[in-house]
């Protein structure tokens, strides 16, 4: 059994029911608040102060604020997300794909207790359902502006160059939510990375140790000490189990003139 299997059968009983579509339409319900000001964010995103002091509902609301204050892409994010979610669904199942987003969440929870006066969003974990989706499908393609045909690994590559521009040069905040985000993205999928790591290394030593074995002659005359690579045109053969050019059969000697 695989770490990731264990994980999922300690953690898996944790999950909520169809997640996906709760996630989803809580994240529309929330933007329809604060479009209409009956909501405001900064009472919803994640604070450890706030959260010990009471305000517990940070823990949950900061999920479901939308990535985007744009009513066209809200839409489009969300019509985004249910795509790949429900597409991770079926090649996982549901719990996985709760557990994958549940990991983030608890982890950056953990990190707002440990940091309280940083004021925590949910960004990281909202691009963490696509570099999930590309690393399960690499060549699907999305419309970029709804015009450019892109592979979604390749838009993956992008957020991970955000996640390095954030993790290096960004502040506090922006450093404990990637590095949460990406530790959940780690348990899932850092066996993959590892056996893929495993599996080029003996690749690479096999084709080493091939390249090796071209360079070194097949056939050796165990009397004059000529081979198949030095000369080539010589044929060899095998008497007794020693290895003799033909020569040496014909005429008792190596001497081909």
């Amino acid at each position: 059994m695989t770490f990731l299997e264990r994980y999922e059968r300690w953690f898996g009983r944790f999950t909520i029911p169809n997640f996906l579509p709760i996630w989803l339409f809580g994240q529309l319900m929330v933007f329809v608040g604060v479009s209409t000001k009956r909501l405001a964010e900064m009472q919803l995103d994640l604070n450890g102060r706030a959260v010990l002091s009471g305000e517990w509902w940070r823990v949950f609301s900061f999920l479901l604020v939308p990535a985007t204050t744009s009513p066209l892409w809200i839409l489009v994010s969300l019509g985004v997300a249910w795509l790949m979610g429900s597409m991770l669904i079926a090649h996982w199942g549901e719990r996985r794909l709760t557990l994958l987003i549940g990991t983030a969440w608890a982890l950056t929870v953990l990190a707002s207790l440990a940091f309280p006066r940083l004021v925590l969003h949910n960004q990281y974990i909202l691009w963490l359902l696509t570099l999930a989706f590309a690393r399960v499908f690499p060549e699907m393609e999305f419309r970029l502006w709804f015009v450019i045909p892109v592979k979604v690994k390749y838009l993956a590559w992008i957020l991970w160059g955000f996640y390095a521009l954030a993790l290096f040069t960004g502040e506090l905040q922006d450093q404990v939510m990637v590095l949460a985000a990406v530790g959940a993205w780690l348990v899932f999928f850092g066996g993959d990375l590892l056996q893929s790591a495993r599996a080029r290394k003996r690749r690479a030593a096999f084709q080493r140790e091939s390249r090796q074995s071209e360079l070194l002659p097949m056939h050796t005359c165990s009397v004059c000490g000529k081979n198949n690579l030095s000369h080539p045109a010589i044929d060899f053969r095998y008497q007794n189990g020693k290895c003799v050019c033909a020569a040496y059969l014909q005429k008792g000697t190596c001497d081909e003139t």
